[in-house]
């Protein structure tokens, strides 16, 4: 068999000498040289692979048939979330949550989603699924449970002594959350340049439900509980990529990798990018692929809570002009490209929904403080701090 003139038995010779072109090239890279043979192999294998990708392009994938036109909003819902929408907004003020406030803003939410979430299809008759396919779902679960139970050994054995020295970023996390106990109820954490709030609060509630101890410990099993979630939207994001295979193998590389095992376990904020960046990818590849109105609302949701999560989150919303502009450039949406612009007001509307009292501005604490020219006002004096204290205890924290 030919294409193009090749054989394939060639084509995987030629592809492996490419591999190790680059792979020389790489060689002195690492320390910062480039020699001309360096630089030819580099070119050379680089061209090697995009010629072997002209002369065997992947089959052709039918992308199915897009989903129907969703339809505008239900009027009562939304008329209830326009009354509580403003009221959320006035309660945080001072860049406080209050009860009136959350409360309103968690109504609004929920209104608005229940505005523009479609009614449910009849579902078609489906095929009775073949032996075949019972057994290979039945093996994606099983393998699904064993990356999943492989990722909670290497982010929890040894926590507590891996790694074993906080720094002062621990220290200043520690005393938000002390604030937490303290009753304080900041939307934004003026500390070490300022914070967004989820970490503070995941590990509050941590300490309030199964009464772990103000530490350093309780900082790592939080974000290592993060970074556990995060292995079956990395699944579901390779899985809408490629197939299950390759939605299986991201998930594996995620559950033993060194770089995000060893980031989720130091109690610090960068896994808290991971989980919501996987889950908008997939919400926007799926939205390319089927047109959805699901796939919006999981976009803008996650977006606007993704916020409230690490600072390098903010750089995610810029993706979605960019799969927008795929959308537009799919020959089945002739016709529908003016619904696309729409979907992609609906997702701005969405996670401005979500992050409605985080995004006020006028307090130190909101994150108009992230504004360029922002001046965040001094902090509060704070209460004195002893070593060795309990949650319970307002002598402060114990660091390890």
């Amino acid at each position: 068999m030919r294409r193009d003139g090749l054989r394939p038995l060639l084509a995987v010779a030629a592809a492996l000498f490419g591999l190790l072109l680059l792979v020389a090239a790489h060689l002195p890279m690492q320390h910062q040289l480039l020699p001309a043979w360096a630089a030819a192999a580099l070119v050379a294998g680089a061209l090697l692979w995009i010629a072997l990708a002209i002369a065997f392009p992947p089959p052709g994938e039918d992308s199915g048939s897009l989903a129907a036109p969703a339809g505008g909003p239900r009027i009562v819902p939304l008329a209830l979330c326009v009354v509580l929408a403003p009221l959320a907004w006035i309660h945080s003020a001072g860049g406080t949550y209050r009860a009136a406030g959350v409360a309103a803003w968690i109504g609004a939410v929920a209104c608005w989603l229940a505005a523009w979430i479609p009614p449910r299809a009849r579902p078609a008759a489906a095929a009775a699924s073949t032996r075949w396919e019972s057994r290979r779902q039945l093996w994606t679960v099983v393998a699904l449970t064993a990356i999943f139970a492989a990722g909670a050994w290497f982010l929890f054995y040894r926590l507590a002594a891996t790694p074993a020295n906080p720094t002062s970023d621990h220290a200043e996390k520690l005393l938000d959350v002390l604030d937490l106990v303290h009753g304080e109820r900041p939307i934004f954490f003026v500390r070490n340049t300022g914070r967004e709030p989820f970490q503070f609060y995941w590990t509050f509630a941590l300490i309030e439900v199964f009464g772990l101890p103000l530490r350093y410990l309780t900082l790592k099993v939080g974000t290592a509980i993060i970074g556990l979630t995060a292995l079956p939207a990395l699944y579901l994001l390779g899985r809408e990529m490629g197939g299950v295979p390759l939605g299986l193998s991201v998930a594996a590389l995620a559950a033993f990798a060194k770089w995000p095992v060893s980031l989720a376990r130091q109690g610090l904020r960068y896994t808290l990018a991971v989980l919501p960046t996987a889950v908008v990818l997939w919400a926007l590849f799926r939205y390319v692929r089927r047109g959805d109105r699901a796939s919006v609302l999981w976009t803008g949701v996650v977006i606007g809570l993704g916020l409230h999560g690490y600072i390098s989150f903010r750089a995610v919303p810029l993706l979605v002009p960019l799969a927008l502009a795929f959308a537009l450039a799919d020959r089945r949406r002739r016709g529908r490209r003016i619904a696309v612009l729409g979907d992609g007001l609906l997702i701005a509307a969405t996670s401005a929904r979500t992050a409605l009292p985080a995004s006020r501005p006028g307090s130190a604490r909101s994150p108009a403080g992230w504004l360029p020219g922002s001046r965040p006002e001094p902090a509060r004096r704070r209460r004195p701090l002893r070593p060795g204290g309990n949650p319970g205890d307002s002598s402060g924290p114990s660091w390890l």
